[in-house]
């Protein structure tokens, strides 16, 4: 027998005895040269998907429409979650603070690019009434782009291992995605990478997933693929730093934020709307909620949303009359 498959046995046999444990299935030298490459290639695969602006809390019900543009290539801007309930949006006044800070700082600079837009995720089942003042105020400082989730199928991902499947059934992780939503994996990652082996990855530029994937196709290497379940590893990755669920969109959301520009709304927008071939702005009555929202958000050009009661003229149902133009539109 070789030295080789000598030194090769005993590494197989002494490992267990040193805390490492040996991943099904088994992996030989001969084979370790592939394993390594697919780790790279699907890496390499996700990190092409990390760069847009995403909403990333499994948790979190977007409402879900066809319209607007993708996300995937979109501006970057910051993510804004809006409020949990009816009542409640107790990190806006934080949020918008930063996003002040942060201009503030932009300008101190120098810099001179346009501002960057707020991509609001608003839960579908939240009304509107309480928060109307705060969406005004931030539309008055910022661009703002209603995210959806598209109707169409969730973004596939590489399959996973059954002892992977097993312990991820059922989960919802409710961390944004990241090394947040990465330690509510710590059990998972832990048992599928015991290698003992110590290497060093290049993080000048700080250490994010990218250098965490590398980090583990290195690991791999380093163990000649022992203690290493690439299958477990690449699903992990792709559950904790990858865009879940459908393809996203984005709507844009332009509100109403002063009264000259509610009056004229309500010029443009009063019984003759329905035969209006382009109407410019919308009403929004008290009390809808976000998907109602999005339902005056469906038309070729997105409208000017206002939110209330006119001051004159007869009471409608904006969505009643905005039924009723679309419907004239097809014909």
């Amino acid at each position: 027998m070789s030295s080789t498959r000598l030194f090769i046995r005993a590494l197989a046999l002494a490992l267990p005895f040193c805390g490492a444990a040996l991943t099904s299935p088994a992996i030989t030298l001969g084979t370790c040269g592939e394993q390594v490459e697919r780790m790279r290639r699907s890496f390499a695969d996700l990190e092409g998907r990390l760069g847009g602006p995403h909403v990333q809390r499994e948790d979190w019900p977007l409402p879900v429409s066809s319209a607007g543009a993708p996300m995937h290539g979109a501006d970057v801007g910051p993510i804004l979650y809006g409020p949990t309930s009816d009542h409640e949006w107790p990190a806006l006044v934080q949020a918008v603070a930063a996003l002040e800070d942060d201009r503030r700082l932009r300008r101190a600079s120098g810099e001179t690019r346009p501002p960057e837009p707020i991509y609001l995720a608003l839960r579908s089942d939240v009304r509107l009434d309480k928060h109307w003042s705060a969406l005004q105020r931030l539309a008055g400082e910022w661009e703002l782009r209603l995210v959806v989730a598209s109707p169409e199928p969730a973004l596939p991902r590489p399959s996973a291992p059954a002892w992977v499947r097993e312990a991820l059934a059922g989960r919802t992780l409710t961390a944004q995605a990241g090394f947040d939503r990465f330690e509510e994996l710590r059990d998972v990652w832990a048992a599928a990478d015991t290698c003992p082996a110590t290497v060093h990855v290049d993080t000048r530029f700080g250490f994010g997933p990218r250098q965490m994937m590398r980090l583990w196709a290195e690991r791999a290497e380093a163990c000649h693929c022992f203690s290493i379940d690439e299958e477990a590893l690449i699903a992990v990755a792709w559950r904790a730093f990858a865009p879940q669920g459908a393809p996203q969109r984005w709507v844009p959301l332009r509100i109403a934020v002063s009264e000259a520009a509610r009056h004229r709304a309500e010029r443009e927008y009063g019984t003759d709307s329905v035969h209006s071939e382009d109407p410019t702005a919308m009403l929004l009555p008290g009390a809808a909620t976000v998907e109602r929202l999005l339902a005056l958000l469906t038309a070729d050009r997105a409208p000017t949303i206002h939110f209330g009661a006119p001051n004159r003229g007869p009471l409608f149902d904006p969505l009643f009359d905005y039924t009723a133009w679309a419907g004239k539109r097809r014909r």
